[in-house]
């Protein structure tokens, strides 16, 4: 937050106004589309759709999977990122979900659907509220979290490192949750005020 502002991101009121049927509707899309490491090319194209049309930048990294955005505020201040895992298991649903996955023998099993749609939630509520930040946030939607590195394909986080773009980086958060692995919880997302 600006030196000079009293500008409080009330993410209660942001969810309750539409953010958090929509962030639903990005978890269930992707719940029912996994797709497995180093292969996220759906994944990707739905994730830059989804920012695109909310006006949020990509960082053209040459990434082959995933993507990293970037919300600059109104003023300097310390670079940080925020990232979301996107790969799904190579496991058979067996949920019984209304959204349960229609790519046979993949799942996400373990979050990465909650996880990305967090990072989507804060790119798009972040964006949105670019002049209450002071700094430079960039959100990775990291690939081939749970991918095997070989000699020739190391792992989506080593692919997003030796792109460079996080060598400003100062603080990095992200999620891991995989306790959401078969349903949305609301009650994840708290009832907090968030002070940028």
């Amino acid at each position: 937050m600006t030196e000079n502002s009293r500008h409080q991101l009330d993410i209660t009121r942001e969810l309750d106004n539409g953010l958090d049927s929509e962030l639903v509707r990005y978890y269930t899309w992707f719940h029912i589309h996994p797709e497995l490491s180093y292969h996220e090319v759906g994944t990707t194209a739905r994730i830059r759709k989804i920012l695109e049309s909310k006006n949020v930048e990509i960082l053209d990294t040459g990434l082959n999977t995933g993507l990293i955005a970037v919300i600059r505020g109104e003023e300097s201040g310390p670079v940080i990122a925020l990232r979301g895992d996107i790969d799904g298991l190579p496991i058979q649903e067996q949920t019984g979900l209304e959204y349960a996955s229609q790519n046979a023998g993949v799942m996400h099993a373990c979050g990465h659907d909650f996880n990305l749609s967090v990072a989507l939630g804060a790119a798009i509520l972040l964006n949105a509220h670019r002049d209450i930040i002071s700094g430079t946030i960039k959100v990775i939607f990291q690939p081939a979290e749970e991918g095997r590195a070989t000699k020739d394909q190391p792992t989506g986080g080593v692919q997003v490192i030796e792109t460079g773009v996080l060598d400003d980086v100062q603080a990095f958060f992200g999620t891991h949750d995989g306790s959401r692995a078969s349903r949305f919880d609301p009650l994840a997302r708290g009832k907090h005020h968030w002070r940028c």
